[in-house]
């Protein structure tokens, strides 16, 4: 928690280039990990969701589509009359987690690769909505809370957005350690390729692979190539246990989610109030005072 609130203060705007952000997050990346895998906890009041359209690449959902989304879930809930769910969102780089505060159950797990833009919305001042591709049937949907205060749904919105950065920041480390372990395992089994070779003799030393009875002589007249392909990666799977395999195809998988959709947008810019309210960390005692009758009459 205290690692994403850094990154929020020490980041003037959330379209910093991504250099920048890499410099932030680098300096002091290491203080406190097991903090910053919780993530931060907000409690809010779950209005309900609404399927979006896709957009093509260049465009983002901020052009007015997140605005009709919102209305249309607001439009929904005023008609229906019936209470909204108070809930503990929780933002962390792996993605955004919703429980039900009353029945502890959950009630929605959203990999941060699949979430395409977060709003505060203008027109709803305490209103905090992303939109994120859904696990079950692949739609884009738009999910909205109520906040207690414009100032929190502010700090969702850039939490949401600081966790993005900080998972791409992740996964650039990750795959370099990854080029690191190949590389290694390449130099290994040339060597070994190297000592094989020695210790058997080269073929002028009468040294000859055996071949099949059904090769003919043509066949055999044809020099065999017994080296691999040159552009077929060597590795050594020795180096990956199980783990690392199933870590792999995670990352594999999040990768391809990663190529179907958009990159991360935000509307927000920080601001000295989202800072202060960082600072005071008043979050549930603001949710614990806010009434429904209220929340129904602002919007």
């Amino acid at each position: 928690m205290d690692v994403l609130v850094r990154v929020v203060r020490k980041s003037p705007t959330v379209f910093n280039s991504f250099k920048s952000r890499h410099q932030k997050l680098h300096d002091k990346w290491g203080e406190n990990n097991e903090t910053l895998n919780e993530g931060m906890t907000f409690y809010l009041k779950y209005l309900g969701s609404t399927l979006v359209e896709e957009i093509s690449d260049g465009e983002s959902y901020g052009d007015g589509i997140s605005t009709k989304a919102i209305q249309r879930v607001i439009s929904m809930e005023k008609s229906s009359g019936k209470k909204w769910r108070k809930v503990a969102l929780n933002v962390s780089p792996r993605g955004i987690k919703m429980c039900d505060m009353i029945s502890n159950e959950m009630l929605l797990d959203v990999c941060i690769y699949r979430i395409s833009f977060c709003t505060a919305d203008r027109n709803h001042e305490r209103v905090f909505a992303f939109i994120a591709r859904n696990t079950i049937n692949e739609t884009m949907e738009c999910y909205v809370y109520v906040c207690a205060k414009r100032k929190i749904a502010q700090a969702v919105t850039l939490t949401a957005s600081q966790a993005f950065h900080i998972a791409e920041y992740l996964e650039e480390e990750e795959l370099e350690r990854l080029k690191s372990v190949e590389k290694e395992a390449q130099k290994r089994l040339c060597v070994e390729d190297l000592i094989e070779v020695h210790d058997h003799g080269s073929l002028s030393n009468g040294y000859h692979p055996k071949l099949s009875n059904s090769v003919t002589s043509s066949d055999a007249s044809t020099p065999l190539n017994l080296s691999p392909p040159s552009n077929s990666p060597c590795i050594n799977l020795q180096e990956f246990d199980e783990d690392n395999l199933d870590d792999c195809f995670s990352r594999l998988a999040e990768n391809r989610i990663r190529q179907r959709q958009p990159s991360f947008g935000t509307d927000i810019f920080n601001e000295d109030s989202v800072e202060q309210y960082f600072k005071n960390n008043k979050r549930l005692e603001d949710f614990v005072h806010q009434k429904s009758v209220e929340d129904l009459l602002l919007l």
